[in-house]
């Protein structure tokens, strides 16, 4: 029943053109019809009054969407090619986006790897910086001692002097005191000695946290 209504109405349809009969020239649209324009677009375009009838009555066009706010009538073709380019268009984005989407995941594991290495690195100067500190408390307590060592040398040197005024005197007591001054020469050479071992020891120690921070950052770029 249906297919018989839709003949009858091509039908009566058939006579009113063959009534209107607009002809080849004088009617044609100005809009509400879509065609493929050279740059494989889908866009506006005018179409003779006649040819669009009879393409309506032929079923060679159709009403559809070229996009979310427009539409209009095109040839059955040219919505062919239309979608065929939307397929396209939306399987090249799909792919630039997985591509996008796997520089975004290693992306994001180069940073967590970096921000391992930088907290690795931080660990290493502030374990670095508590021996520099304790080296430092050593170095220090050396010069306090060095200090003292000095200060005890210079009173020896002053008895020494004095102890030489009375020699004649004091002859024993003279002798006594320049052991003891030479005791307190050889203790200072061994604290001399020691506190420039210490004072090489926090060098290599400098130069080889240079060397790390050195090799962190080189890693880092």
């Amino acid at each position: 029943m249906a297919d018989t209504r839709l003949h009858m109405g091509r039908e009566a349809a058939m006579l009113g053109l063959y009534g209107f009969n607009p002809g080849s020239e004088g009617y044609a649209t100005d809009f509400g019809f879509l065609a493929i324009n050279p740059r494989g677009e889908l866009r506006t375009a005018t179409r003779p009054v006649g040819q669009a009838l009879r393409q309506w009555l032929d079923g060679e066009i159709a009403w559809a969407y070229r996009d979310s706010e427009k539409a209009g009538w095109a040839t059955v073709q040219d919505w062919a090619q239309h979608t065929k380019q939307q397929a396209e268009e939306i399987e090249r984005l799909g792919g630039e986006l997985g591509k996008a989407t796997d520089k975004i995941e290693r992306l994001s594991t180069t940073v967590c790897k970096q921000s391992a290495r930088i907290d690795a690195v931080e660990s290493d100067l502030k374990g670095a910086k508590t021996g520099l500190l304790l080296e430092k408390g050593k170095v220090e307590e050396g010069k306090r001692r060095q200090a003292r060592d000095a200060e005890s040398f210079e009173k020896a040197r002053v008895l020494i002097e004095k102890a030489i005024g009375q020699r004649d005197l004091h002859a024993g007591a003279a002798a006594s005191l320049e052991a003891q001054l030479e005791a307190e020469r050889e203790a200072y050479k061994r604290t001399a000695a020691a506190l420039a071992w210490r004072a090489g020891l926090v060098k290599v120690l400098i130069a080889v946290c240079l060397v790390l921070a050195l090799l962190a950052i080189l890693g880092s770029c």
